[in-house]
């Protein structure tokens, strides 16, 4: 995963390779989409942002709200979960996490 800091960096490369004309423009675009797409977690204030547990996880005895998709089995559920409480980690079926963030007026 990329860092915000990564994607600055990443177009400045671009621009200072000079490489950017007619021809490979798309393809130049193309590399700042996927920096682009493949950061999804930039921070936007007061947005929420789920991670995906296949690609991060939080720290171990962290607290976070938990999402469950809904299946046949089980219906869709938002939880808190201290995580690393069971040996796996997270109960089976969850898809993605968000840290707990302090209320603004601490």
């Amino acid at each position: 995963m990329r860092t915000k800091q990564g994607i600055n960096d990443l177009i400045k490369g671009i621009m200072l390779e000079g490489s950017v004309n007619v021809t490979n423009l798309e393809s130049t675009a193309n590399r700042i989409i996927e920096a682009l797409i493949e950061e999804n977690n930039l921070i936007i204030p007061n947005v929420i942002h789920w991670l995906a547990c296949k690609e991060e996880l939080p720290e171990h005895g962290e607290t976070v709200l938990t999402y469950t998709p809904l299946t046949e089995m089980a219906s869709e559920q938002i939880r808190l979960i201290k995580y690393g409480a069971l040996k796996s980690g997270f109960p089976a079926g969850i898809t993605h996490w968000k840290a707990l963030d302090k209320p603004t007026c601490l």
